[in-house]
């Protein structure tokens, strides 16, 4: 497989010479991201840079870690996909960086809500349901993601949701042994330094250094991230911890006394109590204009004690996803996956594992050359590249026509699908996303009479591309029916085609 250089952010990606820049995404401490469009096919897919993994040990550890776990969830519709990977040797065997080949979405949710376009209700219901969805499939697992946030929320036009950035998950056994070795063998103690997820969306337990932490970490997370799509701006901006733990009290109240015998730090327990006694506000009082059913959602996520926090499972149950509820929508992994990993100490040994788990995760999707077929490790000094990719399971389609849409299955498996073949269209993956149960093998007319699709509408420019949204009731179901306002273009009844949101230079990794 040749490469050749690109440059971006005053940087150079070495990829495979089938692909262009398309345009640089984002940087940040730990790498930078580029769409890339393959020049045979016209596909794009986001490259993911993942730099000075050779310097720290931290740093390596990172990198394995977000390849490890991508690997693991890659089967998961909300958690974004790792198409391939791929690592540059230097003549003497070493590397310093690590190229991830992502599923491309359109934009994050920072920066939709940033945009200051006008979201609905239903846009809220989508966005929380499919993280939702995600996070139960990442907790089945044994892992937190604790580093939930807008930034790493990857959308689409069609609203279609992705979790990204594993970089800082753990796993629920390790959380309490962290505490521990953060405070030097003492014990849980003060406050926890700002590596471990964004302020702004950090629980209580994490700055407080309680015992033990689980789910319910991502749980308030998602309660941060609701509250910040009503209001338009994050509910609790704190500028320090001080200031943040002081907001998270103003709002929610004094903690009991039961739950600061939790907190593992004296002195975060006396300055607790040295406040004033505080009493929880309404979020009624707070969002007068928001849906009932989102502020009860809102005020069992956002609970300062994670045991009193409503669980994934349960929130997936509440009546404000009634529209929206699918057991098929939410699958648990059947694997736990592995933080053995953890417990290597050697940078040289973590490098040499990210190498082995890319080789080995590039041999589980792609058939190598026969010249190379004797020599899978590709950490020799003569050999800078990895097994070519193979195609054996991938699903191509020549053209769109009915007859082979019809057996295309509903959620096709498009994770095995690479970008130096003929593939599948994106516009056919997005339909066949949305089949309900019991369509399959159905025309696209049948499917229009008897589907009834839960879509909510695409993201816009609320200016020149206004559109409303008719409800119609179907027996227990609903169909939206969407007709652009747009005089100029005439009415036209259906989905409409919008243009995207946003520039994703605003994109964080």
């Amino acid at each position: 497989m040749g490469r050749h250089s690109l440059p971006a952010f005053g940087d150079t990606f070495m990829v495979s010479s089938e692909y262009e820049l398309s345009k640089e995404l984002g940087q940040g401490a730990h790498g930078c991201v580029i769409a890339a469009k393959h020049r045979g096919s016209g596909e794009t897919c986001a490259i993911k840079k993942l730099t000075n993994v050779n310097v720290k040990l931290i740093q390596a550890k990172r990198c394995l870690r977000e390849i490890k776990l991508m690997r693991h969830f890659r089967n998961h519709q909300n958690i974004a996909c790792l198409y391939d990977a791929d690592i540059v040797f230097a003549p003497d065997g070493s590397f310093d960086s690590v190229y991830l080949y992502l599923e491309l979405m359109e934009a994050d949710l920072h920066g939709i809500i940033r945009s200051g376009q006008s979201l609905t209700d239903q846009h809220f219901q989508s966005f929380i349901y499919q993280t939702l969805c995600g996070l139960k499939y990442i907790h089945s697992a044994g892992v937190l993601h604790r580093d939930l946030k807008p930034a790493n929320l990857l959308v689409n036009e069609d609203c279609e949701l992705k979790i990204c950035d594993f970089g800082l998950a753990r796993g629920y056994n390790t959380c309490a042994v962290e505490n521990i070795k953060r405070n030097n063998g003492r014990g849980p103690g003060g406050f926890m330094s700002d590596y471990v997820a964004m302020r702004w969306y950090r629980a209580p337990e994490l700055m407080l250094s309680f015992e033990n932490y689980g789910p319910a970490t991502d749980m308030w997370a998602l309660g941060c991230i609701l509250g910040e799509l009503i209001d338009g701006k994050p509910i609790f901006r704190g500028r320090d911890y001080v200031h943040q733990l002081n907001m998270i009290i103003d709002k929610l109240g004094s903690p009991s006394e039961e739950s600061l015998e939790r907190v593992g730090s004296p002195y975060a327990q006396d300055y607790i109590r040295s406040l004033p006694n505080r009493p929880r506000v309404s979020f009624s009082m707070l969002f007068p204009n928001a849906n009932p059913l989102a502020l009860d959602l809102l005020d069992k996520l956002l609970q300062f004690d994670p045991r009193g926090r409503i669980t994934c499972s349960d929130a997936l149950d509440h009546p404000y996803f009634a529209d929206w509820i699918d057991p098929k929508d939410q699958p648990v992994c059947d694997q736990p996956f592995g933080f053995e990993f953890e417990n290597v100490d050697t940078k040289e040994e973590l490098l040499h594992l990210i190498a082995m788990e890319v080789t080995n995760f590039r041999q589980g999707t792609s058939r190598q050359s026969p010249e190379r077929r004797h020599n899978v490790g590709a950490r020799n000094a003569g050999n800078d590249a990895l097994p070519a990719p193979q195609h054996e399971e991938m699903l191509t389609i020549a053209h769109d026509t009915d007859d082979k849409l019809q057996a295309v299955p509903r959620r096709v498996n498009e994770y095995f699908i690479h970008f130096t073949t003929v593939r599948i269209a994106k516009s056919v993956l997005q339909r066949f996303r949305v089949v309900p149960s019991g369509c399959e093998g159905l025309s696209r007319e049948a499917e229009a009479s008897r589907a009834a699709l839960r879509v909510v509408p695409r993201i816009v420019q609320s200016d020149s591309q206004a559109f409303r949204c008719v409800r119609r009731r179907t027996g227990r179901r609903s169909i939206r029916y969407r007709q652009r306002l747009d005089c100029r273009y005439g009415p036209n009844p259906g989905l409409v085609r919008a243009a995207r949101p946003l520039d994703r230079k605003h994109q964080r990794l």
